[in-house]
């Protein structure tokens, strides 16, 4: 089955003109263009990386993550994605997230929005966000978030019970990498993940 999708991606009104401002890249010109490319055109695993490009920036950048409503993510096989959130994918887009914005911009307060489609969250994407920020914390203490915050209207407390399920063996997992290739287009840095 095909979704139709609206043809717009990304912030509107007082966010996008915060993003534009602070980071001094043009909404218009580069965000935006990059954004609907990315949702809606690329067949690949992308993040799109945009550090600031003005001194004093509240924001080290943003990253513009694929989510369940992106083309990339229809592409998986439906074995891995019916009925559930494919895990891989959640747990990688946000891993490699997290290396881009603290490993390599330095930033110490996190903010991922939930990448699933509207009404669609589901305790899994949660899950793998926090799995992912632990082995992220966990082979790198010296640059490990001092705030990750999950954005979105659908999101509710119980979401976030499969978060107590991790490591309630004691045993903990670790990381494993992925293929990584990069390439710059404008201000952005397109990282495009990996792991089948």
């Amino acid at each position: 089955m095909h979704r139709v999708l609206p043809r717009k991606a990304f912030a509107t009104g007082a966010s996008r003109d915060f993003f534009s401002r602070d980071l001094g890249i043009s909404y218009e010109g580069e965000i935006e263009p990059l954004a609907n490319w990315n949702r809606f055109e690329n067949e690949q695993i992308t993040l799109v990386a945009l550090a600031s490009q003005r001194p004093g920036s509240l924001l080290r950048g943003i990253i513009l993550a694929p989510g369940e409503t992106s083309l990339c993510y229809e592409r998986l096989p439906a074995s891995v994605r019916c009925h559930r959130p494919c895990r891989d994918f959640y747990y990688n887009v946000t891993y490699e997230a997290l290396v881009v914005a603290c490993g390599q911009w330095g930033a110490r307060k996190v903010a991922i929005s939930h990448l699933s489609g509207s009404g669609q969250y589901h305790e899994d994407i949660a899950t793998c966000h926090a799995e992912a920020l632990a082995h992220y914390c966990d082979a790198n203490p010296e640059s490990a978030p001092d705030s990750f915050v999950v954005c979105g209207c659908c999101i509710t407390p119980d979401h976030l019970q499969g978060i107590r399920r991790l490591n309630a063996e004691g045993q903990s997992s670790k990381h494993c990498s992925i293929q990584i290739t990069s390439e710059t287009k404008g201000n952005a840095t397109l990282l495009h993940l990996d792991w089948r």
